[in-house]
């Protein structure tokens, strides 16, 4: 009888490899991005996950804080001080001689303009400035008319950059409803540093005190006044004074006191 074979299947040899090599991987990824994240929990790592989170918002929050210190709001010209009745026109540099720093010379010296514009006549105002840079500057001006302006000088000759810009402004000052700006009785007409007073009363003067400021212009120069004393003028009598303080040699009389 004939024999016939039965030919034997052979195994997938290469398939088994492939699904080995599968398993193996995974479980490599298992070990590497799984089991880590599951210690981690475990060592009670959500809390410093927590904490990890919140740094950035606290960086954000200095750099927000550090960027407003750098631009701190300054305040722009003009602007008013003493509730109003006070205003300054410009800050600015000046060289030369200071009339309110004892006549010191000086280069790039603080300077303002102030107008008096509370309808009184002003006795004395105080003004300080702060700067970005924390610099304080002090003016001081005596003896302004009402609707006058006048420059006025850092009291201690300080220098300041040409783009100093200005944080805050203020000041205190004392008017004199009282003040005599145009007497009756004495007439007063300047040339130069010439000051000539002129009684013009039927009656004997024994004292006339005049105070003077130094005309720029439109404005007067410096926040100090000069004055000067002229005793027993008779009626009718004219008198010289020569205004020696004056800076620029143009003299104005803006107040008189007569007795």
């Amino acid at each position: 009888m004939a024999k016939y074979l039965r030919k034997k299947k052979k195994k997938p040899v290469a398939l088994i490899l492939v699904l080995v090599l599968v398993l193996l991987i995974l479980l490599a990824a298992a070990a590497v991005f799984i089991m880590p994240r599951v210690l981690y929990s475990l060592s009670g790592g959500e809390e410093d996950e927590v904490s990890l989170q919140t740094e950035p918002k606290y960086s954000e929050a200095i750099a927000v804080e550090t960027t407003e210190e750098e631009t701190l709001p300054t305040v722009a010209f003009p602007l008013s001080v003493d509730d109003g009745r006070l205003e300054i026109s410009s800050l600015f540099q000046f060289s030369g001689i200071n009339p309110d720093c004892g006549n010191q010379e000086g280069t790039d010296i603080a300077s303002i303009v102030l107008k008096n514009v509370s309808g009184m006549y002003l006795a004395e105002a105080n003004i300080s400035l702060i700067l970005l840079d924390g610099t304080q500057l002090n003016f001081t001006v005596t003896e302004l008319p009402a609707g006058e302006s006048t420059m006025a000088f850092s009291t201690e000759n300080l220098s300041i950059p040409a783009d100093a810009a200005c944080l805050s402004a203020g000041g205190e000052a004392s008017y004199d409803p009282t003040a005599v700006t145009d007497s009756d009785q004495v007439t007063a007409s300047a040339d130069g540093i010439q000051i000539t007073l002129t009684n013009i009363s039927d009656q004997d003067i024994s004292q006339i005190v005049v105070f003077c400021r130094d005309l720029l212009g439109d404005d007067y120069f410096g926040g100090t006044t000069y004055s000067y004393t002229v005793t027993d003028l008779p009626a009718g009598e004219s008198t010289v004074v020569e205004a020696s303080d004056s800076i620029l040699g143009m003299a104005e009389v803006v107040r008189f006191v007569v007795n």
